[in-house]
């Protein structure tokens, strides 16, 4: 019970540290309510509570998800963002066109003016 506050403490400075730049997205919105109208304030703390709730019920899931999967098996997790970031990159390389070839170009007025 005792490493319960200090859990809690550096789970709160985490969560601050890591919401700066929250608080710039913030201020922006409300600049931007006092200047136009839109949002209105209450959207705007409206929308940040629904979106640390979401955040919130997300975390609870995926822990009570993990409680399923064997310990050793979590450390695998880390491998999932890079092999969404190698698939995108096969994705991507395999939209690209194959670089044309520089005889099938056409020429252009002033290399033929020269000519």
């Amino acid at each position: 019970m005792i490493d319960l506050l200090p859990a809690a403490a550096a789970a709160a400075g985490v969560f601050a540290a890591t919401n700066v730049d929250d608080i710039v997205v913030l201020t922006v919105f409300f600049v931007a309510a006092r200047a136009t109208g839109r949002p209105r304030p209450w959207q705007i703390v409206a929308g940040q509570y629904a979106g640390i709730g979401a955040l919130v019920g997300v975390a609870v899931v995926v822990a009570a998800g993990l409680l399923v999967v064997p310990d050793p098996w979590t450390g695998l997790l880390g491998l999932l963002p890079i092999a969404l970031g190698v698939r995108a990159l096969l994705a991507r390389r395999s939209d690209d066109e194959p670089p044309a070839v520089v005889g099938s170009l056409p020429c252009s007025s002033r290399s033929a003016r020269s000519s």
